[in-house]
């Protein structure tokens, strides 16, 4: 830049002065001829007031050294000649003027001038050169090249001056002096650095664009909250997931993100070390986990927080516990009682009487824990997934007939009587595990019911579902427990259980084959009055 403006303001000032010398020297030319002119006359009319002789011209001559004069008469004989060629002076010229004036132009050297008057019926004429005005000029070379010592000077102060006012007003604009003094000392290399950069920068922002393009359509199909915040903490990608995991928006902060000390503290230390850090946090209805990452390159230039919805396993870990618990109370129980009769037979102090009737319960005890050991099995099987595929079309009549025939030296004990409405229902299932949902229901309305009571098997048909439904008129269940009879070892009265040596998981095997199959069940009940359970079967 200091060499445009040294080289705008050599060619503005030498411009400047060239055209001003030009003009005065034009002016000066002009002044210098019409004098010289103007003294050729006066020398003519001078020497026309004297007597005009050969003597008086030379003499003439001789003060003017470089003038040339020739005098002839009309007759064309040369009288005085000091140099003039006199076929230049033709006689016929005077006839009607008494002044003649000719000049030869050289624009590089000398123009040649005659002046030539007629006096006295004689011809007097004067020749002189004058320096054509290019040639005058090349004799003032000297004037120039002062002017362009002056000119270099004066440049020097004013492009150093210019220089130093134009770049001043740009200083605020840099972060330090140091990218200034390198702005200043080549403002053109500097910019078209600044212009790579920008280049490149906006290769990289489309780049960055394309990929981001990418991630939203990434995240938008995962199980797992996505949020990509930039370097101030304000949304760039947010997924649908972690919207709804955090009840937030798209105009979310990452530090109001959620309202939690030990989130707020994370976030400080992962800010302050600029290390990824994660936690588990227990929200109002969900606990998750977050795993806070930054994106660093010299400082944080972004951050990506993944969230995980935790309260599944949370839940799980709840219920392996307790599953752990009652699993143990449950197998303690009828171990206890066989240990302890068996010890009383071993020992011998039993009596031959009471032999037979402690195997009886031995026996009892022993298949009790061995129902609660196929059931357990059962359950971790649904646990697991694990079932083959192997569905086919099956007649739910057929099903529900064979059940009821299963159960009915039960149910003729109790004397309970069956109504069994069902027809022929044509579905695609898992037959197994469709015959124990039916029989775990089927068999807790038998061993629930009272005597003399009623079981109904009855089915209705809608646009969506076919629904099965098994209702019997036994002891029911209270409201306070309806909601939780599906969970793994939970009693709703166990006293009552207790007496009829319930596992506690049947109705937990019956919610996992439902959801396995992906049935709906629901249940409704009148304490003291019965139970009725309806299994929503999709019609596709």
């Amino acid at each position: 830049m200091k060499k445009i403006i040294n080289r705008n303001i050599n060619i503005i000032f030498t411009s400047l002065i060239i055209l001003c010398l030009v003009i005065t020297n034009f002016l000066s030319y002009k002044d210098k001829v019409k004098a010289q002119e103007e003294f050729i006359m006066s020398s003519l009319g001078f020497i026309s007031y004297r007597e005009i002789s050969s003597n008086e011209l030379k003499k003439f001559k001789e003060s003017f050294n470089d003038l040339e004069i020739l005098l002839k008469n009309e007759d064309g004989q040369i009288i005085y000649d000091s140099g003039i060629n006199k076929i230049k002076i033709k006689n016929y010229e005077f006839e009607n003027n008494n002044m003649v004036k000719k000049s030869k132009k050289n624009y590089f050297s000398y123009n040649t001038n005659l002046y030539a008057m007629k006096i006295n019926n004689k011809i007097l004429a004067i020749g002189f050169k004058s320096p054509s005005f290019i040639n005058y000029l090349i004799r003032r070379t000297h004037i120039y090249l002062l002017a362009i010592v002056f000119i270099l000077f004066i440049n020097k102060i004013l492009s150093k001056s210019i220089y130093r006012d134009l770049l001043f007003q740009f200083k605020d604009l840099f972060k330090n002096s140091e990218i200034f003094d390198e702005f200043s000392n080549n403002p053109k290399e500097f910019l078209l650095k600044e212009k790579n950069k920008i280049e490149n920068l906006e290769a990289q922002n489309e780049s960055l664009l394309s990929k981001i393009m990418n991630i939203e359509k990434i995240t938008s199909n995962m199980e797992e909250g996505f949020i990509y915040f930039d370097k101030n903490g304000k949304v760039i990608i947010i997924n649908d997931q972690a919207k709804n995991l955090l009840g937030v928006g798209d105009d979310v902060k990452i530090d109001n993100l959620i309202d939690n000390d030990d989130y707020k503290l994370t976030l400080r230390q992962t800010k302050l070390l600029k290390k990824g850090k994660d936690i588990d946090l227990d929200l109002d209805e969900i606990s998750i986990k977050l795993f806070i990452d930054p994106i660093v390159y010299e400082e944080i230039d972004s951050y990506i927080i993944l969230i995980i919805d935790d309260s599944k396993n949370k839940r799980a870990e709840v219920m392996r516990r307790e599953f752990t618990a009652n699993v143990t109370h449950e197998l303690k129980s009828p171990l206890t009682s066989i240990n302890g009769y068996a010890e009383l037979i071993a020992t011998g102090l039993a009596k031959n009487d009471d032999v037979k009737k402690f195997g009886k319960i031995i026996n009892e005890e022993g298949n009790r824990l061995l129902n609660i050991i196929d059931d357990i099995l059962k359950l971790s099987k649904l646990d697991e997934e694990n079932l083959e595929e192997d569905r086919t079309i099956i007649n739910v009549k057929d099903i529900a007939d064979k059940v009821v025939i299963k159960f009915k030296r039960i149910s003729d004990k109790k004397n309970i009587e069956v109504i069994n409405e069902i027809n022929d229902i044509c579905i695609r299932t898992h037959e197994s595990l469709f015959t124990d949902l039916i029989t775990n229901i089927y068999e807790n309305a038998i061993k629930y019911n009272k005597v003399n009571g009623k079981i109904f098997l009855k089915y209705q048909v809608d646009k969506r579902n076919t629904n099965l439904i098994i209702e019997d008129t036994g002891i029911g269940i209270k409201k306070e427990d309806t909601k939780r009879i599906f969970e793994r070892f939970y009693v709703a009265d166990k006293q009552r259980t207790r007496t009829l040596k319930s596992t506690g998981l049947g109705l937990s095997i019956v919610k996992h084959i439902c959801n396995y199959l992906n049935y709906n069940i629901k249940v409704e009940s009148k304490y003291g009055y019965g139970t009725r359970f309806v299994i929503s079967i999709p019609n596709n």
